[in-house]
């Protein structure tokens, strides 16, 4: 923790070393309050009488847990209580220092634990939220529901595409502009949630090691499903497709996550308008994954990084928009803090943002399972 270079030594108490959990406030032999810092904000147990001093001293020293910037708080009254309740009492320097960093900074809610502590004026326990910052960044439902709405298209899409293809239906879903509508309103979806969940999972603190393992898992997905294309129809390999676009998007739009909120919408125009200024001449397949030059061959699915990447970088600046600090009581800090703590309350929502949280097993299992029993059915009736 970053600490002053002087503790202060109060004639009405001493603060002790601060931890992650907190600075200790002593008075006469006894323990009065465990305070709980983060980012420009303070957390005691109501009635605790700490110095304006030691409040000072514990500012200067604060590290950033990721809290609510500006905004000093008490725990509520009442045993076992952790909602806070605003005081308005700020340092204004904390509140610079917070705004200079990255707009999406207070982000996801930090996880907090709740720690029992003393209390001056009533010897039992009063419960503090203490943030950690040694947890998983939480998960929004409304993220996974919509990645749920999107896996469960894909299986439809895919469904239908098969009864059409072993003619156990006349009508073929990839032959009509609506399947062919369809196909891109679902590819953009995944697109568009990974650079939000990008900006989730890694826009305050990057944790590489699961950012890496991440991506490592998906170029593997996205080389099996090129093999298992290869093996299925030789003719329409799957050279570059969503999975292999998702991938690609991952690493290009991390720039964006850093540094004005503008330059991600700025990408995302550039991404657009780069196809239409730049065409490579012929028919490339090492530069036709790009999307500025056409395909060599026909393909069971093509999703080149150009324009497809645009998506992504909406993505992006849209979360990062969602997850700006805004001004306490706007509607945007209103519909934020809705956004982030909204759960879906009918348990068929929550089957399918259970299925979100699983969206790459499941596209990579569903078709030859959803295949497997169709080719039997269409041999039963042969």
């Amino acid at each position: 923790m970053r600490r002053s270079s002087s503790r202060p030594d109060l004639a009405s108490g001493t603060l002790g070393r601060p931890t992650p959990s907190g600075v200790l406030f002593h008075r006469g032999g006894r323990t009065l309050a465990r305070i709980a810092v983060s980012e420009c904000q303070i957390s005691t147990p109501v009635g605790a009488d700490v110095p304006r001093s030691a409040r000072s001293w514990i500012r200067g020293s604060r590290i950033g847990f990721g809290g609510v910037p500006g905004s000093m708080t008490r725990a509520a009254p009442g045993a076992g209580a952790s909602l806070p309740r605003a005081v308005p009492a700020y340092d204004p320097a904390c509140v610079r220092r917070a705004r200079a960093l990255p707009a999406h900074g207070a982000a996801s809610p930090t996880p907090s634990r709740t720690v029992a502590v003393p209390n001056a004026a009533d010897p039992g326990t009063r419960a503090v939220t203490a943030p950690t910052h040694s947890q998983r960044p939480a998960r929004w439902a409304a993220i996974d529901l919509a990645r749920g709405v999107a896996i469960v298209a894909v299986v439809a899409f895919h469904t239908t595409w098969d009864l059409g293809n072993l003619r156990l239906i006349r009508w073929n879903i990839g032959e009509h502009f609506a399947g062919t509508a369809l196909a891109h309103t679902i590819a953009g979806t995944f697109l568009v949630l990974t650079g939000a969940s990008l900006v989730l999972a890694h826009g305050r603190r990057s944790r590489w090691p699961a950012f890496w393992r991440r991506e490592l898992k998906l170029v593997a997905c996205a080389l099996l499903l090129t093999a298992a294309s290869w093996v299925y129809q030789p003719r329409e390999v799957i050279t570059f497709g969503i999975l292999h676009s998702i991938a690609a998007a991952s690493l290009l739009v991390l720039p964006a996550m850093r540094g004005p909120r503008w330059t991600a919408w700025a990408a995302a125009l550039v991404a657009v308008a780069l196809p239409w200024m730049i065409h490579l001449p012929g028919r490339s397949s090492w530069s036709s994954w790009t999307g500025l030059a056409d395909g060599t061959r026909p393909t069971l699915d093509w999703q080149p990084v150009l324009p497809w990447l645009a998506l992504a970088f909406a993505g992006v600046g849209v979360m990062r928009w969602l997850l700006s600090p805004g001004r306490p009581g706007s509607e945007h800090a209103a519909a934020s803090a809705k956004l982030r703590s909204w759960q879906p309350a009918f348990k068929p929502a929550r089957w399918v943002a259970t299925a979100g949280r699983h969206t790459l097993a499941i596209y990579l299992l569903h078709q030859p399972i959803v295949f497997g029993v169709l080719w039997l059915v269409a041999r039963s009736r042969a």
